[in-house]
């Protein structure tokens, strides 16, 4: 609840300890505009092109924003006192006190640990006199210039008004006794021309007044409707994503739809033409690709059943397998073709999946060519761009009319700490260079070729920033100069978003203890085990049946295969030799009529 002060003559901070004296500390910034830039309570500081947001902590405050009406619009010169258990406190809402920052004019009480205030004063430059008595803690009051205060309310609960050009729109203040609207008219209800923010104070029969909030009146432009997707234009077979044309005044979507937003969920272009406010006519959007991608057949994954308590080691085939310890869980356990179960003693199940990667659609943003004058320079610059959405950045197109040779370009972010980096041989102009770039979300990277020597448009006159990267966000100027006269480099962007994972259904798969999931097999053996030369089966059967050996490694490449061996009733021994076999695990999968068993052996 003290103020303290933040130097401009230097990086430190005074904070004051309440008995007249002040404790310094250095900041990492300089002095700055000072406000609420999150509206959490605590003050934050604008620095440059910096941002420090302020931690806060458990204390309590009040914010008040002036709106005068006698007095100036912003309420400046006002003086606003608090008072509590502390006593009394004071602010002036003041227009600048430094040399370059402006901070806020919405005042910030800070009363620590106290948990209400008493009341409130604020002394206007007209000489009228504003008492809150016990106004809340932790909130921010929008003040008119009255003697006496009432809550906001809303003129307009979208808190947006529109209106065609060369008419207007309506807006309506509730009953009461009189009116000032911010344009300065009176009436309760006022025609607005002009695009803008309105509000309006109301008075009462008490003279006490309330602010409305803001409501932000624009005029429409005849433009094609835009179509918003709801999340990625890539698919997975058995998805959808929601299309959402602009607001219009009717809708025909290329599917027969008639609605403002569609499920889609099939491969295929889409637009939308739709009749416009004001202008009633027909425009058509620009057209919206959507891919749906087959999912993956589901893997292939048999049954085992060991001969003992232990561990199974099952086979899938199929793409990417992933294997998961129940049909819903989001985690799995293991991954790849063959997986080893934990510890059992009488049944267990996995479940297996397919997945398959599909690449995103690409998208292409920046200046397409270099068109427009220019030519080498030997003053190296940099495009800077702000992304709004993970990208990668494919390709670019580099023009030369300079020597040939090695170029490094590099991605670097709004600190300049270099982020990605490649060395591109370049020979021909234009020629498109391949990057692969990945770029999360900010502002302010930087795409440079440290050597220089590639093509730049120095016309200002053809130079039109912001240069979009369709919905990726946007190249707003370059490092040199104004940052708005010249275009560095890099043309035709090719860029798109993350890719899509698409899922098969899961199959179960089931590992049993006993050999009486196996129809004829009276008993089984598999010796010596571990193994490095000849290796024994020897089994038991009922009756005589036709048998089918296999032999899979680790990774479910299948080394041996014997179909159709013929097996007598009784005792029977079948012999390999694993002498010339890779040291490691491998699995035995023994088959009777359709059934198998699976027994694991190590060669060593």
């Amino acid at each position: 609840g003290f103020i303290d002060i933040f130097s401009q003559l230097d990086k430190e901070l005074y904070l004051n300890n309440g008995d007249g004296t002040f404790t310094g500390y250095n900041l990492p910034f300089s002095n700055g505009g000072i406000g609420d830039y999150n509206n959490d309570g605590f003050l934050d500081v604008i620095s440059g092109n910096d941002l420090w947001i302020n931690d806060g902590n458990n204390n309590h405050w009040i914010k008040i924003g002036l709106f005068g009406i006698e007095s100036n619009l912003n309420g400046i010169a006002a003086r606003i006192e608090i008072y509590g258990e502390w006593g009394m406190q004071i602010r002036e809402i003041r227009a600048g006190e430094s040399f370059r920052p402006m901070s806020s004019l919405v005042e910030h009480f800070g009363i620590g640990t106290a948990e209400s205030i008493d009341q409130m004063i604020i002394r206007w430059p007209s000489g009228t006199v504003t008492t809150i008595d016990n106004p809340d803690i932790d909130t921010t009051y929008l003040v008119a210039e009255a003697q006496c205060y009432n809550p906001p309310f809303s003129l307009n609960e979208s808190g947006e008004a529109f209106f065609c050009e060369g008419s207007s729109v309506e807006l309506n203040a509730p009953e009461s006794q009189s009116y000032y609207w911010i344009n300065g008219e009176t009436t309760q209800t006022v025609s607005v021309y002009e695009a803008g923010l309105y509000r309006v104070v109301v008075f009462d029969d008490q003279g006490c007044a309330a602010l409305s909030e803001p409501v932000m009146v624009s005029e429409m432009v005849a433009s094609p409707p835009e179509i918003a997707v709801d999340g990625n234009n890539l698919l997975c077979e058995g998805s959808e994503v929601l299309l959402t044309s602009s607001e219009a005044v009717n809708y025909l979507w290329s599917t027969g739809d008639t609605t403002q937003s569609i499920l889609v969920s099939e491969s295929g272009n889409y637009w939308v033409t739709a009749e416009i406010f004001c202008e009633e006519i027909l425009m058509t959007s620009d057209t919206v690709e959507i891919l749906v991608e087959p999912a993956p057949v589901p893997p292939i994954v048999e049954d085992v059943a060991i001969s003992e308590p232990g561990t199974a080691v099952f086979t899938a085939t199929g793409e990417n397998i992933l294997w998961y310890d129940d049909e819903f869980a989001t985690e799995p356990v293991g991954e790849g073709p063959v997986f080893e179960t934990e510890y059992f003693e009488d049944e267990i199940s996995y479940w297996a999946e397919s997945n398959l990667y599909y690449g995103p659609l690409p998208v292409y943003g920046g200046k397409p060519d270099n068109s427009g004058g220019g030519g080498n320079s030997s003053i190296i610059g940099d495009l800077i761009f702000d992304v709004t959405a993970p990208m990668e950045i494919l390709e670019v197109t580099v023009y030369n009319s300079a020597d040939p040779g090695n170029r490094t370009i590099q991605l670097l972010d709004g600190y300049l700490n270099v982020l990605a980096s490649k060395v591109v041989e370049v020979n021909d102009s234009p020629q498109v260079i391949s990057l692969g770039f990945q770029v999360q979300p900010g502002n302010n990277y930087h795409l440079t070729c440290v050597e220089g020597g590639l093509y730049r448009n120095n016309n200002a006159n053809t130079i039109n920033y912001p240069y979009p990267l369709d919905e990726y966000g946007e190249i707003t100027g370059t490092s040199v100069g104004s940052g708005q006269s010249y275009y560095y480099y890099f043309y035709n962007w090719k860029i798109a978003g993350p890719g899509i994972t698409c899922t098969s259904d899961r199959v179960e798969a089931t590992a049993v203890v006993g050999i009486e999931e196996l129809p004829g097999l009276s008993s089984f053996q598999l010796y010596p085990n571990p193994s490095g030369g000849e290796t024994h089966i020897r089994f038991g059967l009922n009756s005589a049946e036709d048998l089918r050996i296999e032999i899979r490694d680790i990774l479910g490449r299948e080394v041996f295969r014997l179909d159709n061996f013929s097996g007598k009733a009784g005792e029977n021994t079948f012999t390999f030799n694993t002498g010339l076999w890779k040291a490691g695990i491998y699995q035995l999968i023994f088959e009777i009529n359709g059934q198998r068993k699976s027994s694991r052996f190590i060669v060593k």
